[in-house]
C-alpha cells in the first residue's frame, strides 16, 4: 500500500516537474519578450529623443538661414541704394561735362571767330599799306 502510494506521489511528483519546467520554459519565453519589448521602448525612446534634437537643430538652421538671408537683403538694398546715388553722380558728372565740352566748344569757335576777324584785318592793312606805298 505504501508503495503504490510511493509510485502515485512519484508520478504526481514527475507530473508537477514536468509542469514546473513547461511553466519555466514559458517563463523564459515571457521574460525574453519582456526584454525585447523593454529594448524596443528604449529604442523608440532614444529616437524620439535624437529625432527632438535634429528638429530643434534644423529650427536653429532655419532660424540661422533666415537671419542671414534678411541680412543679405539688408546689404542688396545699401548696395542700390548706394548704385542709386553713385548712377544720380554719375549723370550730374555726365551733365557737368556736357556743358563744359560746350563751353569749351563755343571758346573755340569764338577763337576761331576772332583770328579769322584778326587775318582779315591784317591782310585789309597789309593791302592799304600796299596801296599806300
Amino acid at each position: 500500500l505504501l508503495e503504490n502510494e510511493l509510485e502515485g506521489k512519484k508520478e504526481e511528483t514527475d507530473k508537477l516537474t514536468g509542469e514546473n519546467s513547461s511553466l519555466a520554459e514559458k517563463l523564459a519565453e515571457v521574460k525574453m519578450e519582456m526584454s525585447r519589448q523593454l529594448s524596443d521602448d528604449e529604442n523608440v525612446q532614444r529616437l524620439q529623443g535624437e529625432n527632438t534634437k535634429l528638429t530643434e537643430a534644423l529650427a536653429n538652421g532655419k532660424a540661422e538661414h533666415a537671419s542671414e538671408i534678411e541680412d543679405l537683403k539688408r546689404r542688396l538694398r545699401e548696395k542700390d541704394g548706394s548704385l542709386i546715388a553713385q548712377k544720380k553722380k554719375t549723370a550730374e558728372s555726365d551733365n557737368e561735362v556736357d556743358k563744359l565740352k560746350r563751353a569749351l566748344d563755343s571758346k573755340e569757335k569764338e577763337d576761331v571767330e576772332k583770328r579769322q576777324d584778326a587775318e582779315r584785318v591784317d591782310r585789309t592793312s597789309l593791302a592799304m599799306l600796299l596801296k599806300k606805298g
